[in-house]
């Protein structure tokens, strides 16, 4: 919606300042840098370093309510797949045989600002 001009002035400016914030502080995994070839996905952590980062999603869920989109949850208690990248807030992963995802699984999308959470061995994906 923000990248198609559909958000309000306010709230395009709410999910920039979001976004910007997420930019400045949430490490970028390296398989972003050629915009992502190996399709993985990433999920957030939650353990007591990462619950800032989910705390910051607050914008991205009210914009989304405000505007009637679902936010789509899925939650995993093993490892959401083959863990390719690791941070202190958050894994990238591909599926368990190393080999590509399939569009939509896991609930992911390889995009940037798709971001996932995870409670010690539960993981939440919330694209």
């Amino acid at each position: 919606m923000q990248r198609d001009g559909k958000l309000s002035k306010a709230d395009s400016d709410l999910y920039d300042k979001t976004a910007n914030w997420f930019e400045e502080n949430l490490p970028n995994p390296p398989f972003y840098d050629d915009r992502n070839a190996i399709r993985a996905v990433t999920w957030f952590k939650v353990y007591d370093e990462a619950r800032h980062m989910i705390e910051r999603l607050a914008p991205y869920f009210e914009i989304a309510q405000k505007y009637e989109v679902e936010i789509i949850k899925s939650v995993r208690y093993e490892a959401p797949g083959k863990i390719v990248y690791e941070d202190e807030y958050q894994v990238g992963v591909v599926d368990h045989s190393g080999t590509l995802l399939d569009e939509g699984e896991f609930s992911g999308n390889g995009n940037r600002r798709g971001r996932s959470l995870g409670i010690g061995n539960k993981w939440l994906s919330c694209d």
